[in-house]
């Protein structure tokens, strides 16, 4: 197996809890829990989401442990 598909397959079991989700919502859309969206209504995280739209699926992750 190369290293790289071994990180991914890592990386997954460590964030099992949030790629349990993965495949419910359609192609191209996301699942986000209700406490990620209230958090998008705060100026600076929406800020910051604009310039980094993976910080919103990073603070998901956390969220769901």
């Amino acid at each position: 197996m190369k290293k790289e598909s071994f990180e991914l397959v890592n990386q997954k079991i460590k964030n099992s809890h949030y790629h349990k989700f993965d495949n419910l919502a359609p192609e191209g859309f996301i699942l986000i829990t209700e406490n990620a969206l209230e958090k998008l209504k705060d100026f600076y995280f929406w800020k910051e989401w604009i310039h980094n739209p993976e910080i919103l699926i990073d603070y998901m992750k956390e969220e769901l442990k």
